[in-house]
């Protein structure tokens, strides 16, 4: 193992602009003014240096048994190896493509899931409204499509729960993350919004409908012309 992080450090961390070293004496000069990477963009420079440069190298221990006397690189053996032995596609599960979308760390408060502006809720997460997980940072797992954001999914104990945007049932025409941050970089350059939200109800999918009315806002009460109020029973 210490010998794979070494290899790392050599032929990986090194390259990389803000490269500290491991003391003084291999920091280079003014590293502080270097670029910086998110911890995001290190984990895909990494993943990429793994498939294009780490297993392009060839090792000794790798051989074809039909040609033994020349050695491969892990990418070379498996193409080998498909190619005589052929492989198993095996299709994804719906829980594999929840995995293999963005994730962010988010609490669920007592109205839901506060993500991006947006409030997600569902019933599966009324047993952990106000609680933490069992993570060091206390957060859950939220995953999320930004070209599909009306739902996410949480994972919770007993796997994944599914939760909606309180408020999907005002936009009948399709958007997504883009979408969404372009119409409120324009609300806010002009200062103002033509509708004022009332904090949603804590459970506001139980109410007709799962999404609030509107009324006429009282003369003077510093509310816009038309204010939403929760659908009674």
């Amino acid at each position: 193992m210490e010998r794979v992080f070494g290899s790392i450090n050599t032929l990986f961390a090194q390259h990389v602009a803000g490269y500290t070293g491991r003391h003084l004496g291999e920091r280079g000069r003014r590293v502080e003014d270097e670029g910086c990477w998110t911890l995001a963009q290190l984990q895909e420079l990494l993943d990429e240096w793994v498939v294009v440069g780490w297993q392009e190298r060839r090792h000794s221990e790798l051989r074809y048994p039909l040609m033994p006397r020349l050695a491969l690189s892990p990418n070379e053996m498996w193409a080998a190896l498909v190619g005589m032995c052929g492989h198993v596609p095996v299709p994804l599960a719906a829980a594999d493509g929840i995995e293999l979308l963005p994730a962010k760390r988010l609490t669920i408060g007592v109205d839901g899931i506060r993500f991006n502006h947006r409030t997600y809720g569902s019933r599966d997460l009324n047993p952990y409204r106000g609680r933490r997980s069992s993570a060091a940072d206390g957060r859950w797992e939220v995953h999320y499509n930004p070209y599909e954001p009306a739902q996410c999914w949480v994972r919770l104990p007993e796997g994944w729960a599914q939760a909606d945007w309180i408020h999907r049932t005002l936009v009948s025409s399709p958007f997504t993350d883009a979408t969404w941050r372009d119409i409120r970089s324009v609300v806010e350059r002009r200062g103002t919004r033509a509708l004022t939200m009332k904090k949603p109800s804590p459970v506001p999918w139980m109410n007709c409908c799962g999404a609030p009315r509107w009324e006429q806002a009282q003369p003077g009460s510093g509310l816009s012309q038309r204010r939403p109020v929760r659908a009674r029973p």
